[in-house]
């Protein structure tokens, strides 16, 4: 089975392999954006997997999409292919009647065609053959009022009102094996029927250029989504880090001691009690490996990572820190004050999610009160 799934990999990687670079770049994004945009984020980790499987998802999606199109082309193709079994036509090639298969009821989108003037003008109308038994309705016996009311001047109208009554009276009558179209009006003028045209493979078409701009506007959208949702992680723990710092700058330790501490404490919490991982402290925990790796600067290290967030608070605690590296109780001081104003930013943070929750849930609870009204109203409508 291994090897079985294995080789299911191998082929679905390089078959999506060699449809990417058929398909061009602008439609599941430039690598190289993606790159850049990925290292603001992640910064030095190696993000080329993360590239690769962005536009993999990207690929899969227009694929997807371009696959259900082409499964409703095929239905809408063998559907009309369908509906021309079912015409029995003449020699000249016209419209003479519908073959009714045994026990099946078809429906037949046609045209009527009179001839006024040597000009040819057609009407809709829908053949649809009875029922096994056909229910004998109060209102089928009534005139339709738009027939009834039919100028006596426009000729053609009068001969598309009988073949309207005509279809009717198929719809009336017991299942048959093949209907046979008037040709003639009681006039002795020429009736012509035609199938009608489906406007559906059209739209269809029109649907491919649509899918193409859809897929080419949302190439990026879940890149930025990650990149909100990482600057909204940072500005909403960087006030628990500065706290933090500020506790283990007072308790005695210097500043690289104290930063090393927290990322510890953080990494035994995510492997030893298994609490979920956190794009602020997975970074910290990056710059400090880079530090004993690298033995790197600190104060250089934060202040790209940063640049990189483009979080204004996060930028100038940071060049706090590198100013006052070596100030001690003056540093302790310039980050209280900076850590108050981040709780006040952390607070409407959480007051500007809470009323979008609000938002959200508002929906629901709308579909749900009218859900309860249909309810409670339908027996009354069903009495009227």
């Amino acid at each position: 089975m291994k090897n079985i799934g294995s080789k299911y990999i191998y082929i679905k990687k390089t078959f999506l392999d060699k449809i990417e670079k058929l398909v061009p770049e602008e439609l599941i994004g430039k690598k190289e954006l993606i790159q850049r945009r990925y290292k603001n984020i992640y910064g030095n980790e190696n993000i080329e997997s993360k590239v690769e499987i962005y536009r993999t998802n990207n690929l899969k999606r227009l694929l997807l999409l371009l696959g259900g199109l082409l499964i409703v082309m095929v239905g809408l193709l063998i559907s009309e292919m369908g509906e021309n079994n079912y015409i029995l036509t003449n020699e000249h090639g016209e419209v003479m009647g519908i073959k009714a298969p045994p026990n099946q009821q078809i429906f037949v989108p046609m045209e009527i065609g009179v001839f006024v003037e040597g000009k040819e003008i057609k009407e809709p109308i829908n053949f649809k053959t009875p029922r096994e038994k056909a229910q004998e309705r109060a209102e089928n016996n009534e005139e339709d009022p738009r027939e009834t009311q039919i100028s006596q001047e426009e000729q053609y109208k009068k001969i598309q009102r009988e073949a309207r009554l005509y279809i009717k009276s198929i719809g009336e009558s017991h299942p048959q094996d093949i209907y046979y179209l008037p040709l003639e009006s009681e006039e002795g003028e020429k009736i012509v029927w035609h199938l009608r045209e489906s406007k559906d493979q059209l739209l269809l078409l029109l649907l491919f250029p649509l899918i193409c701009v859809f897929v080419y506007r949302g190439r990026y959208r879940e890149l930025a989504q990650e990149e909100i949702r990482s600057k909204k992680m940072v500005q909403i723990e960087l006030s628990e880090f500065i706290t933090k710092l500020i506790l283990l700058l007072d308790a005695g330790l210097v500043m690289s001691a104290a930063f090393q501490k927290i990322v510890r404490d953080y990494e035994w919490s995510v492997k030893e009690e298994g609490l979920p991982g956190n794009y602020f402290y997975q970074q910290l925990s990056q710059i400090n490996h880079t530090l004993q790796e690298a033995k790197g600067s600190f104060t250089q290290e934060l202040k790209e990572f940063a640049h990189r967030s483009r979080v204004p608070e996060f930028i100038r605690v940071a060049n706090i820190i590198t100013d006052n590296y070596q100030m001690g109780s003056e540093l302790v001081e310039k980050l209280r004050m900076e850590g108050e104003m981040l709780w006040f930013t952390r607070k409407k943070i959480a007051v500007e999610q809470g009323k979008l929750a609000e938002i959200k849930l508002s929906l629901p609870l709308m579909l749900l009160i009218l859900s309860l009204l249909v309810i409670t109203i339908s027996p009354v409508l069903l009495e009227m």
